[in-house]
């Protein structure tokens, strides 16, 4: 609750538990890198459905979607991935398939998509079998479309590329930040990179105007 006694809305109020690991993060929840970031996706959700209250269903389809359209895009000749494109520069132009994806500027369209496919990567990780068995039929549209895309993407999928672009700072570079992330993810870099060479509905929320 906020002074006001209104309800806080947080973007990752709209993000599905059943399938993912969300990063955890110390200072208030968010799936973007920053606050302000995850601002600009709330904002987004909520101008293409043209300003009026929406769900938390609501929100994955129309995210859902717009990577489903990446995905079933990729291998196609036109406008799919060119030959001198990594998946950065691909996701970048695929942004501009979508409603949704025109809504947001690129640099976060591309941050969201990875946030999403790294806590859907760590769920199957981490997870054991026995307990992923056991929630099958709880994954979310969003699961199954993020999963598509990486697996569309195949080898082109790079994770170390999508991790530097999400956090510029681990290579000397300057982001926005909240900052008691930065030195965590400072820290946790070493860590994820070994990961990446391993291979391996919730309850409806209303968006106040």
């Amino acid at each position: 609750m906020s002074a006001t006694g209104k309800m806080t809305i947080f973007l990752s109020d709209f993000f599905p538990r059943a399938g993912f690991l969300w990063k955890r993060r110390q200072s208030v929840p968010r799936i973007l890198r920053s606050s302000e970031r995850d601002a600009l996706v709330l904002r987004a959700l909520f101008t293409v459905q043209g300003g009026k209250k929406f769900r938390r269903r609501e929100a994955n389809v129309l995210i859902a979607n717009a990577i489903d359209i990446a995905a079933k895009t990729i291998n196609d000749e036109n406008p799919g991935m060119r030959p001198e494109e990594g998946i950065l520069e691909y996701l970048a132009r695929a942004g501009t398939f979508s409603e949704f994806g025109q809504a947001l500027p690129e640099n976060i369209w591309v941050e969201l998509v990875y946030q999403i496919a790294w806590a859907r990567y760590e769920y199957e990780r981490r997870k054991p079998k026995a307990w992923k068995d056991g929630f099958r039929n709880q994954l979310t549209e969003l699961a199954h479309a993020i999963d598509r895309l990486m697996q569309a993407a195949g080898d082109c999928w790079d994770w170390a590329a999508l991790e530097f672009f999400a956090y510029p700072h681990l290579m000397g570079g300057v982001g926005d930040y909240d900052s008691d992330d930065e030195e965590e993810e400072e820290e946790a870099l070493a860590k994820k990179l070994e990961d990446l060479s391993v291979q391996d509905a919730d309850g409806d929320i209303q968006m106040a105007d």
